[in-house]
């Protein structure tokens, strides 16, 4: 028995047929345009964009905590040893008293006063027991006593003090003010115990990223003539280009 087999006939292409394309066509660019429904951000390109998008998102990030960080609001509040030679010795009042009531705050200024207590005796280490009995029961605080020789600090730099008069007002000497009580004790010196504070005045200012124009008087804030003995004097400015100098040294 014999079996024929029909083979296909080979298709011919048209001589006038043009080629199907392999690929997608491309623009006068060069480019191939993105495939209908693709995601820009899938394509070459628009991975590229999306990079330097994320980059400019983290640097603009690190920048405004940089910014928040040195503008004091979060930055951790100082506790010094000594500054410029001039030991500082924390002794911080206890959590939950009347005179520490704990509010966190941004530091914007140093005010400056004096003790008002001329008494033999009345040098830092006083104050500093002082102080912490008065403010068991009683809304004052402080946060530094600066005497001739040593710094006693009360309360951290980042924390409400009562020192200022104004309660809570807004950008006022509570709110945002590290209060330094200069000592006047007749048996102490009273220019070395300002040359200290303006120590304890430009390390605080140079520390929290302040200038000069950040140093205030007791009464900026409320209408008392403290401190009462630099103010009499008319050593307010000088004592703002001391704080200057050593402003110059760190």
């Amino acid at each position: 028995m014999t079996i024929l087999f029909t083979l296909p006939k080979p298709r011919r292409r048209s001589p006038t047929a043009k080629p199907r394309p392999r690929t997608r066509p491309r623009s006068a660019a060069g480019r191939r345009p993105p495939r209908p429904g693709k995601n820009f951000f899938h394509t070459p390109a628009g991975r590229r964009t999306l990079l330097a998008l994320i980059l400019v998102v983290l640097v603009a990030a690190m920048a405004g905590v940089s910014w928040w960080r040195y503008n004091g609001k979060n930055k951790e509040p100082s506790q010094p040893d000594e500054v410029l030679g001039v030991p500082v010795h924390t002794d911080y009042l206890p959590e939950g008293i009347e005179g520490r009531p704990g509010i966190q705050r941004q530091v914007k200024w140093v005010v400056i006063h004096e003790t008002g207590n001329p008494a033999a005796g009345s040098n830092a280490a006083a104050h500093n027991t002082y102080i912490h009995k008065k403010a068991q029961t009683d809304s004052l605080s402080w946060h530094y006593t600066v005497d001739e020789s040593e710094i006693y600090h009360h309360l951290p730099d980042n924390e409400v003090a009562w020192h200022a008069g104004d309660k809570l007002t807004k950008n006022g000497g509570n709110l945002n003010g590290i209060g330094i009580e200069i000592c006047i004790n007749e048996d102490g010196n009273y220019d070395q115990a300002v040359d200290n504070a303006a120590k304890l005045t430009a390390y605080l200012l140079h520390y929290y990223k302040l200038g000069t124009d950040h140093i205030k008087q007791h009464g900026d804030f409320i209408s008392k003539n403290c401190p009462e003995i630099m103010r009499n004097a008319g050593a307010f400015p000088a004592f703002v280009q001391k704080v200057q100098g050593y402003l110059d040294q760190m």
